[in-house]
């Protein structure tokens, strides 16, 4: 167990120090040392795929149970527990700002190979989409990380993403709709505020107010969900009463968060409190 902390240390340390050189500009440096670690992890056996077993690296519990529940899963799931699709993920940021978008894209579908239902994953994957001008495709990835996406933050984003694409497309009312719905996940977001005045100025009086009637029409119209979906808060939700049922505190904790999280609802609000600690908000 202490020689997997010390490793885990280590990629942290590794993601740290990229971190730094990005913030000062440096996105060459940066590239240059997650590629030495990448290089390491690829070298070592320990972290290959077997005949039996196959290699993950879930950034949050949750994301190991979003795996297994939504996906075809046919081999045993083993978690390294170190930051592995971190690194690839930070490696791609990257290459992005250098304008390698081939490697870049290499790059982004390993971080989601190692985290498959790990939503950041995708959203650096549909920048690259966008900087291609594939606006079909950045729209239906988009769709499908609906079905495991479970931060407010980034359903957000999700919502926005909407809003990009139909605006694109001219579609002024489905534009708007889907913005203020992203307001209602994360209502302090900059880019949400900037991008919902730009719809509204640029549709003008054609722009209607949106119900919430009128978003699950649009919902059920292109394939998106009025909210998270439905499958994401069910399976918090029965884990949290899982959990509950085993009067086990940690798990409560964690899946009535999510949930919370999600819902807002005050019943679950009052389920923490008893629990001793409030609601925290879980952002990786």
């Amino acid at each position: 167990m202490e020689q997997e902390t010390r490793k885990e240390r280590k990629l942290l340390n590794v993601l740290e120090k990229a971190n730094g050189m990005m913030r000062r500009d440096h996105p060459d440096q940066a590239a240059e040392e997650l590629k030495k670690a990448i290089d390491r992890i690829e070298a070592l056996e320990e972290y290959q795929d077997g005949e039996t077993w196959e290699m993950h690296s879930f950034v949050e519990p949750f994301e190991d149970v979003l795996y297994h529940e939504l996906f075809p899963v046919s081999k045993d799931v083993k978690n390294t527990y170190e930051p592995v699709s971190e690194v690839y993920l930070q490696y791609a940021s990257a290459l992005f700002e250098l304008e390698r978008y081939e490697e870049a894209e290499d790059a982004v579908r390993q971080a989601i190979r190692w985290a498959p239902t790990h939503a950041k994953n995708y959203f650096e994957y549909m920048e690259l989409l966008k900087q291609k001008g594939d606006l079909e495709e950045f729209f239906q990835i988009n769709l499908e990380t609906f079905h495991f996406t479970y931060i407010p933050q980034d359903i957000a984003r999700l919502y926005r993403n909407l809003g990009y694409y139909f605006l694109e497309k001219g579609r002024y009312n489905e534009a708007l709709a889907c913005v203020m719905m992203s307001l209602n996940f994360d209502s302090e977001n900059k880019q949400g505020k900037q991008l919902l005045y730009f719809i509204q100025e640029t549709g003008g009086r054609d722009v209607k107010e949106p119900t919430f009637e009128a978003l699950q029409q649009y919902g059920e119209k292109y394939g998106f969900p009025a909210g998270a979906a439905p499958e994401v808060v069910s399976l918090a939700y029965g884990y949290a009463q899982f959990y509950e049922e085993k009067e086990n505190k940690e798990g409560q904790q964690y899946f009535y968060t999510i949930l919370y999280n999600l819902t807002g609802d005050e019943e679950i609000k009052a389920k923490l409190d008893k629990l001793d600690n409030g609601p925290r908000i879980i952002l990786s």
